[in-house]
């Protein structure tokens, strides 16, 4: 708890110097937003509370966007020594393309207990950003424009459902599979404040914020 309370104190600390002129943090804790250290001294049910909350808590690299790789690990590794964090472990990936081995997997997005499809906008669509070199009908996007709508549905049936929609194998002897996700932090995917992950474009860029979760 000690441990907990000194990393929520650097944070603040962090952020208050943020305000006042240097290169700002971007925090976005969500849950327990409202939680006060101080005012909890005593309640150990509500210290434990924070205690847990750390693991809520995301932090990311806005200023890496668009930066080249080398350029953003300079800035992880900065920011890194102001949260009083030396010891971290860096996950890189690299946009997906068709020239990846898994271009023919479809992601499916689910909930934290991993019982529904969510889909990344929270709509419970399911979309395949290529399009499908059908060894029968020939090129076609897949589903309709891309999209299939799982909303409701449990990440087996929406596999099963995609899977019907694409019977036939690409020129490359392929077929359609599925690639179910868990958010950080549901069942099988816990959320750590020792690994953060960096998605690559193809040029060697950051293209979204790189967090630690």
């Amino acid at each position: 708890l000690v441990e907990v309370k000194e990393h929520l104190s650097k944070i603040n600390n962090i952020l208050r110097r943020g305000e006042e002129g240097t290169p700002k943090r971007a925090l976005v804790r969500k849950k327990y937003s409202d939680h006060n250290v101080q005012r909890t001294h005593g309640d150990d049910e509500r210290a434990n509370d924070i205690s847990r909350s750390m693991f809520e808590t995301m932090t990311t690299f806005p200023e890496c966007v668009d930066r080249l790789f080398e350029h953003c690990v300079g800035i992880i590794n900065r920011d890194l020594r102001r949260l009083g964090l030396a010891t971290i472990e860096m996950v890189v990936h690299e946009k997906r393309n068709m020239n990846q081995a898994n271009y023919n997997k479809v992601v499916i997005v689910t909930n934290e207990e991993a019982s529904t499809v969510v889909g990344r906008a929270g709509d419970g669509i399911v979309t395949y950003p290529y399009q499908w070199d059908d060894s029968i009908l020939g090129g076609r996007f897949l589903g309709v424009d891309g999209k299939w709508n799982c909303l409701n549905t449990s990440p087996e049936d929406c596999c099963a459902t995609i899977k019907q929609s694409v019977p036939n194998p690409d020129t490359k002897g392929k077929y359609v599979e599925c690639h179910i996700f868990v958010p950080f932090g549901g069942v099988g995917n816990r959320r750590r404040d020792d690994r953060i992950f960096v998605n690559l474009s193809s040029d060697g860029r950051v293209h979204e914020a790189p967090i630690i979760t």
